[in-house]
């Protein structure tokens, strides 16, 4: 017995017509029948009952012409005659082409939250899980995850598209490229679970090639221990994690440690080069821009350091939440750790040990996050495109500042 193909399609991209609860009385004539290739309905024309023969759609062909739609289509939306050539090609209305896509449109997320592990997709589909497997090997049906992303006002996104331009390097009109980013830090927070108790770090990378990395700063605290245990004596000290972080102590963090450490690594022949910026997100216990104690500490030595906030939820634009604390979290997670200490010692042997070759790939995916968000008006739901840093890299040819040739398609 030949065994039947299956050609399955994105699960969560393909919409389910196996419901037609809410279709109009025309949409009934797309109903379930397998097989079938035609039907009568009845039409009363000029008094006269007359009889119009009305082809019958199977779930496979409306899926069919659904995809050949979104083959068609370019981000989500259809060309001029896309309909009127997919009529053709399936021999039906154009109507019922439209309807179809605006159905699928309308659906094309109904079901995605049943479909989580391999065997509700498998009785989602009515298949077995076998043929699920099968077909994720062959590449038919693939995984996705989807994250969730923060939700953007007007005003958001008008921000987003002022940074990203803000980020394109002058110096390339003729072929426009984003700037290599050397002169700017990030800076940001992460907490570091050990068991039930939490730490928090301050962290920190700037830009300069070959090396992308200034310091990572615990927030901790010494203090000495009331009572003694048997681990160790009274008024030994211990490493506390500090359980409040507010601007006070970031201020101290930045100008007795950050601007320290910036100055003692920073090149001295790049000193007199542009502005260094140090850039942070929104959090109301970041430093402000303008803070007269930082700017007092940030222009000594001949250094112009200044504060500057990414836009408002955007941790996308930041290079640290895009993959380095992922990275950091992930490599800690390998390494024991009963205490504080422990914990400490080992963020900081992960961040100093992180491949360097693997951070400048983040700074080339923060490039490519950019120019996806002013190819979409601001908007954070574009799909990062692959470039094969990879095979770039063993070939030498990974570039430091991605092209960006779209400014006048932003700007129109």
């Amino acid at each position: 017995m030949e065994e039947p193909t299956n050609k399955f399609l994105d699960l969560n991209t393909l919409p389910s017509f196996e419901s037609e609860a809410n279709f109009e009385h025309e949409e009934d004539v797309l109903s379930q029948i397998i097989g079938s290739s035609g039907s009568q309905e009845n039409i009363h024309e000029g008094g006269e009952i007359k009889s119009k023969t009305v082809k019958v759609l199977s779930n496979e062909q409306r899926n069919a012409i659904y995809l050949a739609l979104r083959q068609r289509s370019v981000n989500g939306k259809l060309k001029k005659y896309t309909t009127r050539e997919v009529a053709t090609l399936f021999s039906v209305s154009i109507r019922t082409v439209q309807r179809i896509w605006k159905r699928g449109k309308e659906n094309i997320h109904d079901g995605v939250a049943d479909r989580k592990t391999i065997r509700d997709a498998a009785h989602a589909m009515n298949v077995s899980t076998w043929i699920i497997y099968r077909n994720l090997q062959s590449g038919d049906v693939r995984w996705h995850t989807n994250s969730t992303k923060p939700f953007l006002t007007e005003e958001n996104k008008k921000n987003r598209l002022q940074f990203c331009l803000s980020m394109l390097d002058k110096e390339s009109l003729q072929d426009l490229k984003f700037a290599d980013r050397f002169n700017i830090v990030h800076i940001d927070e992460k907490w570091f679970d050990l068991s039930k108790k939490t730490e928090t770090y301050y962290m920190l990378t700037d830009e300069e090639e070959p090396h992308r990395e200034i310091g990572i700063y615990p927030f901790v605290t010494k203090e000495p221990a009331k009572q003694s245990s048997v681990n160790r004596v009274a008024e030994t000290l211990e490493t506390k994690a500090m359980t409040s972080v507010k601007r006070d102590t970031i201020r101290s963090f930045f100008t007795q440690k950050v601007l320290l450490d910036i100055r003692a690594k920073w090149p001295r022949e790049d000193i007199d080069k542009p502005i260094l910026i140090i850039q942070q997100d929104n959090v109301k216990t970041h430093v402000d821009t303008n803070d007269v104690e930082f700017c007092q500490v940030a222009q000594q030595d001949g250094f112009d350091i200044r504060l500057m906030y990414q836009p408002p939820n955007s941790p996308d634009m930041n290079v640290l939440d895009l993959g380095i604390f992922r990275a950091l979290q992930s490599l800690r997670y390998k390494r024991a750790a009963r205490t504080v200490v422990d914990i400490v010692r080992g963020v900081e042997e992960t961040f100093e040990a992180y491949p360097i070759d693997k951070l400048n790939r983040i700074f080339l995916t923060l490039q490519l996050c950019m120019r996806e968000t002013m190819k979409v008006k601001g908007v954070n739901n574009y799909q990062l495109p692959h470039i094969n840093k990879d095979a770039l890299q063993r070939q030498g040819i990974l570039p430091i500042q991605i092209r960006c040739n779209i400014v006048n398609q932003v700007l129109h």
